[in-house]
């Protein structure tokens, strides 16, 4: 199971009316350099992430009691200082690996890392590219970026 914590920017969503927009839909605006604003309501559209101080999202919320029962976690991207998503790599049983791909070691990874903690430093998407070769999933993840677009996002 994929879990984001933080959102993306494959897709946005209206300030006013939470109307979720594919990145496609607002893409040349972006490029423009203007706001770009929701057919519906004339609101602002953001990127679907959260910025400092925002709610992490219920689809996050929903699945941290999954998080104990993992048999591996995987974090990537983050600097694992705000709180309540620095606090999950706690939450997963000391036998479950945990596996960082950031650019740079960090956290609980870098100060204080368990036996079966891995770390990968570098580029994100390197990383998680090299990662599916080695496991051979690069099908697997060819397959689900295309469903993710194709579902705009819903994944």
């Amino acid at each position: 199971m994929i879990v984001e914590a933080h959102g993306s920017f494959r897709c946005g969503r209206c300030t006013q009316c939470s109307k979720k927009v594919s990145f496609i839909e607002v893409q040349d605006v972006v490029r423009r350099k203007e706001v770009p604003l929701c057919q519906r309501c004339r609101g602002v559209i953001k990127p679907d992430v959260v910025f400092f101080g925002e709610m992490l999202p219920l689809r996050f919320m929903k699945h941290v009691h999954d998080i104990p029962s993992a048999d591996l976690l995987i974090v990537m991207g983050t600097s694992l200082e705000v709180y309540p998503f620095a606090g999950i790599i706690d939450l997963v049983k000391h036998t479950a690996p945990r596996l960082l791909i950031n650019k740079i070691a960090v956290g609980q990874f870098s100060d204080n890392p368990r036996q079966n903690d891995y770390i990968y430093e570098g580029d994100v998407v390197k990383g998680v590219l090299e990662l599916c070769s080695l496991l051979q999933w690069t099908n697997d993840l060819t397959a689900l970026m295309q469903s993710s677009d194709e579902n705009n996002g819903e994944n």
